[in-house]
C-alpha cells in the first residue's frame, strides 16, 4: 500500500538522520548509497539525487567533507549516466563546487583532496561532454569546476596548475587578477 512505502521512506531516512546524529558518518553514507541505488533501480533517479543531495548537505553541516565529497562525485556520476542529451545541472555544479571548497579547509590533506575531487568531477564533464556533443574535436569539462579548480591552485600559489585551469574557465576577471598577483612573484628578468 501506499501509506507503508511513505512509512518505510520515512523509516529509513530517519534511520539515515539517526546515523549521522549518532557520529556514524560511515554508516549514513552507506545507508544513503544504497537507498539511492534502490531509487534508481526503480527508475526513481531524482529521489535518489534529492537523497544523496540532502547527504552532502547533512555531511558538510557535520564537517564530514570527504563523505560529502565521494558521495557528490556519487551523484555527478550518476546525473552523467542519466541524460547524455543534456549538461550538468548548473545547482549540481555549484553544490560540488561548495563541497570541494570545504574539503579544501580540512587538515591534513584538505586541499590534495579538493584537487583529487575536482580533477574527477571534471573528468566525469568531460565524459558527459563527449556524449552530448560528440561532433565537438576537444573536450574540457566544465567551466566552474576547472574555476573552482583554478581558484584552489591560485590560493596555494600553484600558479602553473591555476593557469591551465584558468584557461578552461570562463572567468577573466579573475584570470586577470591572478595574472596580476602571479606576477608580482617573478623575477624582474621574467618579466
Amino acid at each position: 500500500s501506499c501509506r507503508a512505502v511513505i512509512m518505510a521512506r520515512k523509516c529509513l531516512s530517519e534511520r539515515v538522520q539517526a546515523s549521522i546524529t549518532n557520529g556514524d558518518y560511515y554508516g549514513a553514507q552507506q545507508l544513503i548509497k544504497a537507498l539511492s541505488a534502490r531509487h534508481r533501480a526503480r527508475g526513481k533517479h531524482s529521489e535518489a539525487a534529492l537523497l544523496i543531495g540532502q547527504g552532502i548537505d547533512a555531511m558538510t553541516e557535520q564537517g564530514q567533507h570527504v563523505i560529502a565529497s565521494e558521495l557528490g562525485l556519487m551523484l555527478l556520476q550518476a546525473s552523467v549516466g542519466l541524460d547524455e542529451n543534456k549538461l550538468i545541472a548548473p545547482d549540481l555544479l555549484m553544490l560540488l563546487c561548495r563541497t570541494a571548497t570545504g574539503l579544501s579547509q580540512c587538515e591534513g590533506g584538505g586541499y590534495a583532496n579538493a584537487v583529487q575531487f575536482l580533477e574527477s568531477c571534471i573528468r566525469c564533464t568531460v565524459e558527459a561532454a563527449k556524449k552530448a556533443r560528440p561532433e565537438l574535436p576537444e573536450h574540457h569539462g566544465s567551466p566552474e569546476l576547472h574555476a573552482a579548480l583554478a581558484s584552489l591552485h591560485a590560493n596555494h600559489s600553484e600558479y602553473i596548475h591555476a593557469q591551465k585551469h584558468f584557461l578552461r574557465a570562463a572567468v577573466p576577471e579573475e584570470f586577470g587578477a591572478f595574472l596580476l598577483q602571479w606576477a608580482e612573484f617573478v623575477l624582474p628578468c621574467e618579466r
